[in-house]
């Protein structure tokens, strides 16, 4: 009798296991899609970043994490970025995001001044990825993420990671404003047409003068005459008028 009700254990724990799988997955994918749907940046993020820290199994892992891995980025955290992207090398290393998720910790090491960090891992992941090409040309990425004016990680782990980035680089960030809109679906038309140009557009929501505008941003440069030296060639590519603008 005894054995008989271990048996029974045996399977009753076998079946929940199954069971409880598809709901997982079904977990995993709600949370994605959710992250898809999100306009405002910091709710996709945390939809995304659940899906990473509580589904490693998921067949969204991967593009879930370089989603959040964006975001980061996008928000200057360039050491919490360089973070993000050693460990996802680490736990998905034949993902087939594995070339953007090399190009932001390049950009990030760049940004922040670290030259001898670019070189090193750019000639590391040449040798461990052969069949990647790594695009690096000195310029940076940006998420086509819409942020809004208090989007980010919050509390000490924002705070704390600016000031850090602060005292150790001791310089500000640049990028290029392309556009300003009052319509949101303004900014995200031209926000595609430079995506689909590799640009990697950035759109931002911004208060000015009690109103509203959505600022279409790209690039993240350690310097002025970077991101003027970068914007004439913007300019001369695409015809686009632009403003280099303080992070």
């Amino acid at each position: 009798m005894r054995k008989l009700c271990f048996v029974a254990a045996i399977l009753l724990v076998g079946i929940l296991l199954v069971s409880s799988t598809p709901l997982k997955a079904d977990e995993a994918r709600e949370l994605y899609l959710r992250g898809l749907r999100e306009e405002d940046g910091e709710k996709a993020f945390l939809y995304f970043r659940r899906v990473v820290e509580k589904f490693p199994t998921s067949e969204f892992y991967d593009d879930a994490f370089i989603k959040v891995i964006e975001y980061a980025y996008s928000k200057g955290l360039y050491r919490k970025t360089i973070a993000y992207t050693h460990r996802m090398l680490k736990e998905c290393p034949q993902s087939p995001l594995i070339k953007d998720c090399i190009y932001f910790q390049i950009c990030s090491f760049n940004t922040l001044g670290m030259k001898d960090s670019v070189g090193y891992y750019l000639t590391l992941y040449e040798e461990k990825y052969p069949t990647v090409e790594i695009d690096f040309e000195g310029s940076e990425v940006k998420s086509g993420y819409i942020l809004t004016e208090e989007a980010g990680f919050t509390g000490s782990e924002a705070r704390g990671e600016k000031a850090q980035s602060g005292s150790e680089s001791g310089r500000e960030f640049f990028f290029l404003q392309v556009g300003a809109f009052s319509n949101l679906n303004n900014a995200f038309t031209l926000r595609e047409r430079l995506n689909s140009m590799g640009y990697h557009a950035l759109v931002q929501k911004k208060r000015v003068k009690g109103k509203i505008f959505y600022v279409v941003k790209i690039g993240s440069f350690p310097s002025k005459r970077e991101a003027m030296k970068f914007g004439k060639k913007f300019k001369k590519d695409t015809g686009i008028n632009y403003l280099v603008v303080e992070n």
